[in-house]
């Protein structure tokens, strides 16, 4: 660094290509990141569809079909939708064998019904609640849950009480793109419907008939499940 006659300070050419270089890196790693994220769960064909939606904007969504799903899912593209397929349905995230059967099982926050779909899939007996409080989540969990009969889709918070709560969209994060983390309280925000667990088991055709019994493969089947986060905690 040098001070010129005029008081103007001159850097050293080899200072600005070292920044350059550094921005150029890290512009680099952005991208590798993101195509990361879609080549893994989806391979060449998603790293295609990504590149083709930031340039002309364009495939809006995208359907996938793993191994041991009976039917396509959907996910929007640019979203967190492509992640959360990555951790629930490609990386076994709820693949955990419970110690009996449940009858009932409750997805609070079910998102785009990802862990919805899969536990359809390992317990096609079972009835399941999918409660999904945020609206744009909300709509591609019903056409996802469409075909699976035992899934019941209601747009609602799971809460202390029946009536009106507010939602909340997460903090720190883009949420055009980030679709997990919605809060929901008594304060303010966009309002949605609370239910309570009460209200949800009042649906009639989403009361198991008997409470406990043994199955063919000498299990006792429990009368309710309920999944938060990555967690499954028998109720009863």
């Amino acid at each position: 660094m040098s001070l010129s006659a005029n008081g103007s300070i001159g850097i050293p050419m080899s200072f600005n290509n070292s920044e350059r270089v550094s921005g150029l890196m890290k512009v680099v790693h952005r991208i590798r990141d993101g195509l990361s994220i879609y080549y893994r769960p989806l391979g060449l064909r998603g790293v295609l569809a990504i590149s083709t939606h930031r340039l002309f904007g364009w495939p809006k969504k995208l359907r996938a079909r793993p191994l041991g799903i009976r039917k396509p899912v959907h996910l929007r593209m640019r979203t967190t939708d492509i992640s959360i397929y990555d951790q629930v349905l490609l990386g076994g995230q709820y693949d955990f064998d419970l110690p009996f059967l449940p009858a009932t099982i409750v997805d609070a926050g079910a998102n785009i019904g990802m862990a919805s779909i899969y536990y359809a899939n390992k317990y096609p007996d079972a009835k399941i609640i999918a409660v999904e409080a945020e609206a744009s989540n909300f709509a591609i969990l019903t056409h996802n849950v469409r075909p699976y009969p035992n899934i019941l889709a209601i747009h609602a918070a799971l809460w202390n009480r029946d009536g009106e709560i507010s939602l909340a969209a997460p903090n720190a994060l883009d949420c055009a793109c980030c679709k997990v983390g919605f809060g929901v309280s008594e304060g303010k925000g966009v309002p949605v419907r609370g239910v309570t667990m009460r209200t949800l088991m009042g649906r009639r055709r989403f009361i198991p008939s008997t409470c406990s019994r043994l199955t063919s493969k000498g299990l006792k089947r429990r009368s309710l499940s309920l999944v938060i986060g990555s967690r499954t905690f028998p109720v009863s």
